[in-house]
């Protein structure tokens, strides 16, 4: 879909000063427009890199407090909320998103009402219902001003291309991440560039294309090299889960062991990302026949699952010990019970595909509709 936005070559993938969020020179806000223009680059920040976020999201609260307006003070508490569900609180995370989502459909307030239904789309996804990330993904398209930065209309786009994903529309997201694509070459932004490719590169492992993973996977691997911009957590691995269906347990597990062993990683990376990686060495060293090693990464990862709400990732690691018990002969009652149930939900998550595609006409017009020009969304709305 041709986009019908026009965005100007910019640097917004670099780190913002925000020594202007400091106490010394927070007085300098003295205006809500002034501090609304900073908190359009920190609502996206959290996406960007979690572990920079932490700090000038605290000084935001303390500002808009001062500042003493409810909408500034609900878009802080939003974005506050953005690295509560990032940092594993997810709870907490969903309850702040809701009650702020409530409070923007009170009072009409197109802006924040947007962000907090794409922040529910991250929410039900983190918890494994595609459904509800796909209609608040939608939602949060749909209520999206004209007016907002290209980073933004960026974050939504790649949220919606991930729900559609997730829901089996493949053609929509690919759609969908081609659009995040265009505004992150328009812009210069290459972490997005490096996300969006990342993603597809996901997209078109689970169907089996890996010629096209392999081709966006060198893309990657070149774009990072060229402006010196390491590869985070998420994106080595979907590296490793290539070499993996390549036949490469072995390089699998060699790209991904720096991100578990290192601390720094673990504290830096989005915390849904670590279990995820975590689950993929275990894979890798299953294949290779290191049972005891795979069993110790398991558990580990299945004790972050349990202790931050990660409903989605708790049964892809259930699958994994089940297939775990299988290779070390431990094939139990329970386990054949676990399998023959993953197989169940395997078929209907296959028939509610076919169901999509077979229903969805009104629903890919939305999308559409969605996501073209600023004018025509104000008209939808």
């Amino acid at each position: 879909m041709p986009d019908h936005q026009s965005y100007k070559k910019s640097a917004q993938f670099k780190q913002p000063d925000w020594g202007l969020l400091d106490p010394e020179s927070a007085a300098q806000f003295s205006s809500p427009e002034q501090f609304g223009r900073l908190l359009d680059i920190l609502e996206i920040q959290p996406y960007r890199d979690i572990n920079s976020a932490i700090v000038p999201v605290q000084q935001a609260l303390g500002i808009a407090a001062r500042l003493g307006q409810e909408t500034l003070a609900q878009r802080a508490r939003l974005i506050h909320a953005d690295v509560l569900g990032r940092q594993g609180q997810i709870a907490e995370s969903g309850r702040l998103i809701r009650e702020i989502n409530a409070w923007a459909s009170d009072n009409d307030h197109a802006h924040i009402l947007a962000r907090s239904h794409r922040l529910l789309g991250g929410f039900f996804r983190r918890l494994g219902d595609p459904s509800s990330s796909l209609e608040h993904a939608l939602r949060g398209l749909k209520h999206l001003p004209s007016g907002v930065s290209p980073a933004t209309r960026a974050d939504h786009l790649m949220m919606l291309a991930l729900a559609l994903d997730e829901s089996g529309s493949f053609d929509d997201a690919k759609q969908r991440f081609d659009e995040v694509l265009r505004i992150a070459k328009a812009t210069g932004d290459v972490q997005f560039e490096l996300y969006a490719l990342n993603n597809m590169a996901f997209t078109y492992y689970e169907l089996g294309d890996l010629e096209k993973a392999a081709e966006l996977i060198a893309q990657i691997r070149e774009l990072s090299e060229r402006h010196e911009f390491p590869l985070i957590a998420m994106q080595l691995d979907t590296i490793a889960k290539g070499e993996i269906l390549l036949g490469r347990p072995d390089e699998a597990e060699r790209t991904l062991l720096p991100v578990i062993t290192d601390p720094s990683e673990r504290r830096l990376s989005e915390l849904a990302s670590l279990p995820e990686c975590m689950l993929t060495v275990a894979q890798a060293q299953l294949l290779q026949g290191k049972l005891d090693e795979a069993q110790s990464m398991l558990e580990e990862a299945k004790h972050l699952c349990d202790d931050h709400g990660l409903s989605g990732l708790s049964v892809q690691a259930r699958l994994r010990q089940a297939e775990l018990h299988a290779a070390a002969g431990r094939y139990t009652k329970s386990t054949g019970c676990f399998m023959r149930k993953r197989k169940r939900c395997v078929r209907r998550s296959a028939k509610r595909s076919r169901i999509f595609s077979r229903l969805s006409s009104k629903r890919k017009k939305r999308v559409r509709a969605a996501s073209i020009s600023g004018k025509c969304r104000c008209a939808i709305r």
